[in-house]
């Protein structure tokens, strides 16, 4: 898919999570120039306490200017 800017991308995301059934959390970024060119979106029960493992969607926003 393509957005217009990361932060559509993450309504979209948040939008889609929220229909699903989980919440999100941001995970990392990358800069260039002081300019945000990556952002990750994850569930919010990814990469946490192991009884909690099961969720397999993740959204990686790039930015091309």
């Amino acid at each position: 898919m393509t957005f217009t800017d990361l932060n559509a991308a993450k309504d979209f995301y948040e939008a889609y999570a929220h229909h699903v059934g989980f919440s999100v959390r941001v995970g990392q970024h990358k800069t260039a120039n002081g300019v945000i060119t990556h952002k990750r979106f994850y569930c919010d029960r990814e990469g946490f306490r192991q009884e909690q493992k099961g969720c397999l969607v993740a959204l990686l926003a790039s930015a091309s200017y």
